[in-house]
């Protein structure tokens, strides 16, 4: 889970800490092992803290989000990727969701993603990403929007926009809009 860019991993790593923990346990406790009863009181005393914290709350009671105000998303998604105290899948995420927000954003599907966004990729180049492969992932993901999506089209008038996107991407050099266009096209 500390070492994961998903939230995938971060579940996966939980998963397999939990089961792993309720296994030990029971095999201390079936061979007669004193050591179940402390790690097992040692769990259920880590835990009762945690609900009883103020850390819990913030947890569980994250903040509302307008999924269709692209700029409340688009803040929200940044704070996200910055702050420390969110998990390193939830951060990447937020950095992920940057990486196609030029898609809801007329400036940006033409000239490219603000500052703001640009800021972000830059600083989780440097504080994020801790190996190449973790620098080469923030190239993909921030580069997201010009590369179409793997999503198949289907219908004639999906097929009319995604061949006009392609036209105007090729007459503008701009690879975002078709790249937007089937993304967004092969998700409806």
């Amino acid at each position: 889970m500390d070492s994961g860019t998903t939230l995938m991993d971060d579940l996966l790593g939980v998963v397999m800490v939990g089961v792993s923990r309720d296994e030990l346990i029971r095999v201390y406790n079936a061979t007669g092992n004193p050591e179940g009863k402390r790690l097992e009181a040692k769990y259920d005393s880590i835990r009762a803290s945690f609900v009883a914290s103020d850390t819990a709350s913030s947890v569980v009671a994250t903040e509302r989000l307008n999924a269709l105000d692209p700029a409340a998303v688009r803040q929200t998604m940044i704070r996200v990727a910055h702050d420390r105290n969110n998990i390193r899948g939830w951060r990447w995420e937020g950095v992920y969701v940057l990486g196609i927000t030029p898609c809801a954003n007329p400036q940006e599907l033409v000239f490219g993603p603000a500052a703001d966004a640009r800021d972000t990729y830059a600083w989780a180049q440097q504080r994020l990403a801790r190996y190449p492969s973790e620098r080469a992932m923030l190239e993909v993901i921030f580069t997201r929007s010009e590369r179409p999506g793997h999503q198949g089209v289907s219908g004639a008038g999906r097929k009319l926009l995604v061949g006009a996107a392609d036209v105007v991407g090729f007459v503008l050099r701009n690879r975002r809009i078709p790249g937007c266009a089937r993304t967004l096209l092969g998700a409806l």
